[in-house]
């Protein structure tokens, strides 16, 4: 259920927004073809990041071969990176939004 103004209710649950009232409110914001773009993106960017360790790992597994930890670390640190950026960058400009419209 949203509220009269259109935005989605509050949520109810301790743990969190409930992801099937908050997914289709930010569809809904940013417009639907934008939010899958988007959504897409970041996962293609992530396995694209760690493929390469994963395949590494793997190749060395069956042909018997050292492990390069440096790839590993390098692939898998990305895209934590990537996770989190995707994750910090869109509180904080709620945040600066909300700050602006309390004002």
């Amino acid at each position: 259920m949203g509220s009269a103004r259109g935005y989605p209710a509050a949520v109810s649950t301790p743990v969190g927004a409930d992801p099937a009232v908050v997914g289709p409110y930010l569809a809904s914001v940013l417009g639907d073809d934008k939010w899958r773009d988007v959504s897409i993106g970041l996962i293609a960017a992530v396995i694209t990041l760690e493929a390469r360790p994963v395949y590494g790992y793997l190749a060395a597994r069956f042909y018997g071969t050292p492990t390069s930890m440096t790839e590993m670390i390098v692939g898998f640190g990305a895209a934590a990176v990537l996770c989190m950026a995707a994750t910090v960058v869109p509180i904080g400009i709620a945040r600066r939004r909300l700050e602006a419209v309390e004002r």
